[in-house]
């Protein structure tokens, strides 16, 4: 209903919880960025799903996030 309002920026605390919403991929003028704090556990999905991470607060977090992205051709 957002994006047919005009709302191309949306914004998840969690990686479950977008998942869940946004089950369905975004269409390509969307974006989706994840603003809560992210577990390196999680990078792998995060990557898939989120278009930006907000909330990077180390250093291997942003390895794991580069390596997973370069895998998938982002």
């Amino acid at each position: 209903d957002a994006y047919a309002l005009g709302l191309r920026v949306f914004g998840e605390n969690r990686v479950q919880d977008a998942a869940r919403t946004f089950a369905d991929p975004l269409p390509p003028d969307a974006a989706l960025h994840l603003i809560g704090q992210l577990q390196s556990n999680k990078a792998r999905p995060a990557a898939a799903l989120f278009s930006v991470v907000e909330s990077v607060d180390r250093p291997s977090l942003i390895d794991a996030l580069e390596r997973e992205a370069e895998r998938r051709g982002r």
